[in-house]
């Protein structure tokens, strides 16, 4: 007479495979997440992502849409970062600091654009570039008020625009 072992493993494991299924089931039909709603001087500013971009909608105080963009490259989180990171260092005088918030070659658009190879050319040249009305404007720009269009995010009413590089959000022009 053959005799047969109980299996006392064998229930556990089917359970635990159900238990997977189920938990792989749930995360497929997720609600998204919440949209991230930044209060601010200005307003606010609401962030709805998805698993290809970041919808942008910024308020005036009076619940006015005063913009509605898509981070199709770079998220809000990394441009307000470096919009936050410039207007500090600006604040400081850290001309330094200021210079190695951008990518070269930096095209500054005045009526005559200027080129700036590296970080030393800019520096020498920075009180002609951060003239008062462009640190005025960064200044009085809100950093969670970014804009995205053309993979670029913008601040302010465009005085800098950013871009995604290989060391985050990185800014790539200034249009006093």
């Amino acid at each position: 007479m053959r005799e047969t072992l109980p299996r006392p493993h064998g229930g556990i494991l089917l359970l635990l495979l159900a238990a997977t299924a189920a938990m792989a089931a749930t995360a497929a039909f997720a609600a998204p997440a919440p949209p991230t709603v930044i209060h601010h001087a200005a307003g606010e500013t609401t962030v709805e992502r998805t698993a290809d971009s970041d919808h942008v909608v910024a308020k005036d105080a009076k619940g006015d849409v005063v913009s509605e963009s898509y981070c199709e490259v770079g998220t809000f989180d990394a441009y307000r970062a470096v919009f936050a990171e410039v207007q500090e260092a600006l604040a400081k005088k850290d001309r330094a600091a200021v210079a190695k918030l951008f990518v070269y070659p930096l095209r500054v658009n005045t009526t005559k654009p200027i080129t700036f190879r590296n970080e030393t050319a800019l520096v020498k040249a920075y009180d002609q570039v951060f003239t008062a009305a462009v640190l005025a404007a960064v200044r009085a720009a809100e950093p969670a008020v970014v804009f995205c269009r053309n993979g670029e995010g913008m601040l302010g009413d465009g005085v800098l625009w950013a871009t995604m590089s290989e060391k985050g959000a990185r800014l790539t022009s200034i249009n006093p």
